[in-house]
């Protein structure tokens, strides 16, 4: 009997968490723009606008910019906050 092998599990490359999704579905709602909307300005698509807002993805530093734009605020102003050691 053939030996079966379970599944390869799917590799993603980690990013560093360059946005906070809370801020930046806070953000959104405040520039009064749906994920289509948004994700269209920012010329990416709507499942990754709500995969970021979720925290399941991280933003590139060009996403998160054109994201900042968009909405009308600082790329700092959707940035995890750090907490000092």
């Amino acid at each position: 009997m053939p030996e079966t092998t379970a599944p390869q599990e799917r590799r993603t490359r980690s990013r560093p968490k360059y946005a906070d999704g809370d801020k930046v579905r806070h953000m959104r709602a405040v520039a009064g723009l749906s994920q289509e909307e948004l994700a269209e300005r920012v010329g990416v698509s709507q499942p990754l606008i709500s995969a970021i807002e979720l925290g399941r993805r991280g933003p590139s530093l060009r996403v998160l910019h054109a994201i900042a734009s968009a909405v009308g605020c600082k790329p700092v102003d959707l940035m995890p906050e750090t907490r000092a050691s």
